[in-house]
């Protein structure tokens, strides 16, 4: 868990220096690497200790997990099809 937080930190200071590429690679590794630390896709030992919460929340918590993944991947991909700066460009305003 301290490599995903590295790498989160490190791509939040990366993208506050601009380098917007770096950023989201080192952010969707530390996604990975949070979900890879907490054996998301490993089958429990014993069943969940959820009594009184609807039996689906395990399967909640997975699918956000992966999301979080494909997000991770999709700002990725967002980085590099960016051609014309985005929401940062400087266009003079009329």
């Amino acid at each position: 868990m301290r490599l995903a937080l590295a790498l989160d930190i490190l791509g939040v200071l990366s993208g506050l220096a601009g380098w917007s590429g770096i950023a989201t690679i080192l952010l969707a590794s530390g996604a990975v690497t949070i979900g890879w630390a907490l054996q998301l896709t490993r089958r429990p030992y014993s069943p969940a200790k959820v009594q009184g919460i609807h039996p689906s929340f395990t399967w909640f918590i997975r699918i956000a997990y992966c999301w979080l993944i494909i997000a991770g991947l999709m700002s990725i991909w967002a980085a590099e099809a960016d051609r014309h700066g985005g929401i940062w460009a400087h266009r003079a305003m009329p």
